[in-house]
Parts: structure tokens; sequence; C-alpha cells
């Protein structure tokens, strides 16, 4: 009987402990872990984990340590939104506490805190950290857990031998003989030695050796390095100085070329070509120096800079200097125009023309304008790409870029290319730093050479208009030379010398180019060439046309200036031809007249060039429109002059 109620209270026990939760079978402990391997001045970091938790409500303990041997720094919480709290209880206790207002509890295993030491003691001390007290509130009750301390005994110090055991070099004699004390030796190889084989050994166990350095360059001393570092970190270095002669079979490297030049400030203009050695940089006043750099193409070359420290007003010039291994030398010439006291720099203004064109963004985008960029008197011709985005927007618009001495027109309508730069420095001269090597090649030493800053494609075709001393009525064909291909391409053949030695063209791209009359074999026709025949046939049109206005406008400025007066007659015949001519939308001779000179007065009465062209008849068909160019002026002034004649005439009666 007794046995059958024994067996039923294991059966009714066993049946209870089935459906226990499995954590309440597991008791609540701590660990102490921390730093494996403890030396004197090691600081140590040692955990305190809590294992088995279950709905614990927060934690409160008390750890001690060995304060002979450790100095307690700090303690950071391992637990994430609680609130947590550190504090020394007293010379050898640190108290922890760890709560959460809101209700939330603890489960599983969690790490509490992590407590940091500063090992004081010396080899052979053995250290502790334990908690003494804890006490941890659940659910149910208060749990005061067991487990196991961080121990450990403190190790020896790590050796400082930074030493060398033996050095030796199976392809070369080195001197003096090998000491440990001694760091520095020599050695000298054949040619045929590019590096050195070398075997070290360090005088302690836990020291690393590594060689570093030992290419040995042909011609030259190299410092080979051995290194010892020490198992405390420390090192040491030994050195052998091994000279290496040329090799008598050795042709140094020519190559002078750069990769590439830097500025600190300002663009560099043209974009940096290696086969460029003239470069242009627009500083404003305000700055004072500049500094460039250069990098070689070849590892073997060296590159030197000289300027750029004290800039004038004007120009100055830096050199970056590219000395070959063989010691052959190319100059990078960069010119750096410091813009006096209120000078313009950098890209140039273009605040009236944007505004003239947000002046037509409201109305009709194929209205005909023209628009002038008067850049004559400016110390920069750097045009923003902005300016093209405008004019594409407005097909029947023509833009005129005034340099001085070369007038561009472009037409909204032949902007059609992607606009890659952010600029375009159309800086034009009547040279080229590769005049001799141009005319050369196109066998012609009598050659005209000119070019613009800029090397590359523009947004779209243009007429240009050089101002020559060429003879009126001459042709000539006209190349551009790429250095990058060694080729010439024909822009444009048998160009037509103009009135007053104006030279006009059509192209899309701005380099260095040649005028001849000699027919260059060989060259590539370029797509502009098929426009030029265009181009002469219209100027052909208006010749004496035009031959009236340049000579009326270049008298007007004369005698503006002057204080004289010219014929009347001429101004008729200007002002005759000037209300006569038409422009059609297939014409683009008419374009010539933006190239024509003016002066301040009448500069402000027709602002500078842009005259909307007034829509004729209602009834037209809107492809043809009467063009005004100064003719108020004219016939103002000849009205003028007529009184004053005629009263100089009943004078003298």
């Amino acid at each position: 009987m007794k046995f059958k109620k024994f067996a039923l209270f294991l059966i009714i026990f066993a049946l209870i402990m089935a459906f226990l939760p499995v954590n309440a079978l597991a008791a609540t402990s701590y660990t102490m872990s921390g730093t494996s391997t403890v030396r004197n001045g090691d600081t140590i970091s040692v955990s305190f984990t809590l294992n088995s938790l279950s709905n614990a409500k927060g934690v409160e303990a008390r750890i001690t340590y060995s304060n002979s041997y450790l100095t307690y720094i700090s303690a950071s919480s391992g637990i994430s939104g609680w609130n947590f709290g550190a504090s020394k209880y007293s010379s050898d206790t640190v108290k922890i506490l760890l709560y959460n207002s809101s209700g939330a509890v603890l489960s599983g295993t969690k790490t509490i805190c992590t407590l940091k030491f500063k090992v004081t003691g010396t080899a052979g001390n053995k250290i502790n950290v334990n908690p003494s007290y804890i006490e941890i509130p659940t659910s149910s009750s208060t749990i005061h857990p067991s487990g196991s301390a961080y121990s450990k005994t403190i190790a020896a110090p790590l050796s400082t031998n930074a030493n060398l055991a033996s050095l030796s070099v199976s392809n070369a004699k080195v001197y003096p003989s090998f000491s440990s004390s001694i760091t520095s030796y020599k050695t000298t190889v054949g040619a045929d030695i590019s590096s050195l084989s070398i075997s070290a050994k360090a005088a302690d166990s836990g020291a690393k050796v590594s060689i570093s350095n030992n290419s040995l360059k042909s011609g030259a001393t190299t410092s080979v390095k051995i290194t010892v570092k020490a198992a405390a970190g420390n090192t040491k270095t030994y050195t052998i100085a091994a000279t290496r002669p040329q090799d008598p079979n050795y042709v140094a490297g020519t190559n002078n070329y750069l990769k590439s030049i830097s500025l600190n400030v300002g663009i560099l203009s043209p974009t940096f070509n290696k086969d460029v050695t003239s470069y242009v940089v627009w500083l404003p006043n305000e700055i004072t120096s500049i500094t460039a750099s250069g990098v070689a193409e070849d590892a073997k070359a060296s590159v030197t800079v000289v300027g750029g420290e004290s800039l004038i007003e004007g120009d100055n010039q830096v050199s970056v200097i590219c000395a070959a291994e063989s010691g052959a030398e190319k100059e990078y010439k960069i010119i750096v125009k410091r813009a006096s006291s209120g000078q313009q720099t950098g890209p140039a203004d273009i605040t009236s023309v944007l505004s003239k064109f947000e002046s037509m963004s409201t109305g009709d985008v194929n209205i005909k304008t023209n628009i002038l960029l008067d850049l004559s008197a400016s110390a920069s011709k750097q045009i923003p790409a902005s300016l093209f985005e405008e004019l594409k927007k407005y097909p029947n618009t023509t833009l005129t870029i005034n340099l001085g001495n070369a007038k561009i027109v472009f037409k909204g309508s032949d902007i059609t290319a992607d606009i890659t730069s952010e600029y375009y420095d159309l800086s034009f001269v009547l040279n080229s730093d590769y005049a001799d090597l141009i005319r050369g090649k196109a066998g012609d030493e009598n050659g005209i050479i000119f070019s613009y800053t800029y090397e590359g494609n523009l947004p779209g075709y243009a007429v240009f208009y050089l101002m020559t001393n060429l003879d009126e009525g001459s042709t000539y064909n006209l190349y551009k030379y790429s250095l990058e291909e060694d080729k010439f391409y024909l822009i444009a053949k048998n160009v037509v010398v103009g009135q007053a030695g104006v030279l006009p063209y059509v192209n899309n791209t701005c380099s260095e180019y040649i005028l001849t009359k000699n027919t260059i074999e060989g060259a590539v026709v370029y797509d502009s060439a098929s426009k030029q025949g265009a181009l002469n046939s219209g100027l052909a049109e208006y010749k004496d046309d035009l031959a009236a206005i340049l000579i009326l406008v270049m008298a007007a400025a004369i005698g503006f200036a002057l204080g004289i007066v010219f014929n009347k007659s001429l101004r008729k015949r200007a002002q005759k031809v000037i209300n006569e001519i038409v422009l059609d939308d297939s014409e683009i001779a008419i374009e010539n007249l933006h190239m024509l000179p003016i002066n301040n007065e009448n500069k402000d009465k027709s602002q500078v060039y842009s005259e909307d062209i007034n829509q004729s008849d209602a009834n037209s068909d809107n492809k043809t429109q009467e063009v005004k160019f100064y003719a108020e002026d004219v016939a103002g002034t000849q009205a003028e002059e007529t009184a004053e004649d005629n009263k100089k005439q009943e004078e003298t009666v």
C-alpha cells in the first residue's frame, strides 16, 4: 500500500514538473570575464554578466577588486534603455545599480556592465574582480545569485629587445662586419644586381623582422632597410647603403612630358594637354600669388616650378619644367594675368546679354533679334556655357561676340552640339607656339598662323571675321592643324578677303590654324568647307554695300574723334543701302554687318548692336524682315549737316 502511494506521488510530481517553464528550472548565476593576458601598465576590461534571468526588474551589485594591483577607471552599461549608475562604494568596491521605471523586465543572459581598470601590480601578482553582493528583484522574489570571479596572474612584461642576432647578404659583400650595435652598413653590387639577398634573424624570439626598399636603382645608391619590431612594440632599423653602377648599355629615358598641371587658384586655359606648353590663367586683383604643381608622365623624370610667388598687375609667367631622366627639359609656360584694381577677370560678364534673353522669354521664341556681347575691352574672353544654353532656345536669334581683333557670329538654330565645356575661352592671337612646325608641315614659310586659347569643338557652327592686313580680294585656304593627330583639316577653301582685310569663314572649332595659298596634300576635308561657298557668294552680293557702310562707320569714328565733317553723298548712299538691305532666312551675308566698328555715341543709341527686327507688313510671310542698322542716326546727322551747309552757302554768297 505504501509503495502505491509513493508511486502515485512520483507521477503527480513528474506531471507538475513537466508543465513548469524550462527557465524556472535553471538557477540565475553570474560570470566575470575579461582580458586574458595582463601586464603591468595595461588597461583591462572586465564584464559582469548574469545568466538565466527571468523577469528581473533590476540589478544591484557591489563588485570588489584587488585595489593593491588595480586602479578603477570607469564602468559602462550593457543594457540599452535602462537607467544605469556606477560609483565607488569603498576603496576596493564599485556599486552598480540598474533599473527601469517603465516596468520592463530582463530575461535570459545579459551583460549588465563592463568595468575598466589600470594594472599597477608587477609580474607574479594575482588580481581578482568579483561581486561581493548581488540583489535581483523579480516579479515573484528577490534573487542573490552566485558565480565565477575574474582572476589573473600578472604576466612578465613584453621584451623590448629589438636587436638583430645576425645579418648577412648572399649576393654582395657588406662592411663593416655585423654587430648588433652597428646599424649602418655599405656594399657595392654589380650592374646586374637589382636587389640584395638578405638573411636577418632577431635576437628575441618574440620580435619580428621586415625588409623594405630593396629595389636597387641603376646608377644610384639605395638605402635598404631592415627593421626589427620588439614584442613590446619598439623598433630598431638597420640600413645597408647599396651602390649599383649604371648598366653600360642602359639608355636614360627622354620622356619629359607632364601628365597633369594643378593650380591652387584659377582655371587653366586651355584644358591641359601634354603637347600644349602655353596656358593662360585669369586672376582677380586681390590674389597676389599662385601655386602650380605638375606630375610627370615618367616616374624617373623630375618636375620643378618657377614663379608665382609675388604677382604684379598684368602678365606674370609661371614655368613648370619637366626634366627627363636624360636631363632633357620641357617647359610649360603659364601666363598668369592678374587684373588691375577694378578690372574684370574670370568668365566674361554676360549679365546684360542674359537680361536681353530674359526679356525675350515671355515672347515668341522665333523672334529675329541680333545681340552683341562686346568683349573688345574686357580682360577676359571666357564665355560661360549658360550663354549658349540661352541662345539655343531662340533659333532665329544671332549672337555676335566682339573680341576686338576678331568677331564670331552664332545663330540659335546652329547651336546643335552638346555644350560640354563649363566655359569657352575665345582669346585670339595671330600667332601660335607651333607656328614654325605648322608652316614647315604645310610647306609655306609665309603662311599666316593664328590660334585660340580654347581648343575643341564649339556648341555649333558660327561665322568668324578676322581683322587682318591682307589685300582685299585675295583668296586663301584655311587649314586646322591637330597636334595630337599630326594632321591637317581643310576648314575653308578659297576664302575671299573682304574690305579692310576682313577675313570671313565658317567653323565650329577653335584650334591652331594656317592661312595659305597652297593646297596641302593629304588634308582631311572638314564639314565646314562645304559651307564656305555660300558665305563667299553672299559677301560678293553685298560687296559694294558693305564697303560703303564700312567706310561710313570708320569715317564716323574718325570724325567723332577729330571733330571733322565727312562727305554727305557717302552718308546718303549708306542710308540708301541700309534701308534697302533685306534679311532672308537663307541669307548669311547680312551677318557681316555685325563686324563693323562703332563709336560710343552711336553705341548707346543702337543698344550695342541689339536691334529687334520689326515685323514689316501684316500680310508678309514673316520670312523677310527689314534691317534697321543706325539708319535713324545717319538720317538725323544728314539733316543737320544739310542745314549747316545751306547756311554756310548763304554766308558765302
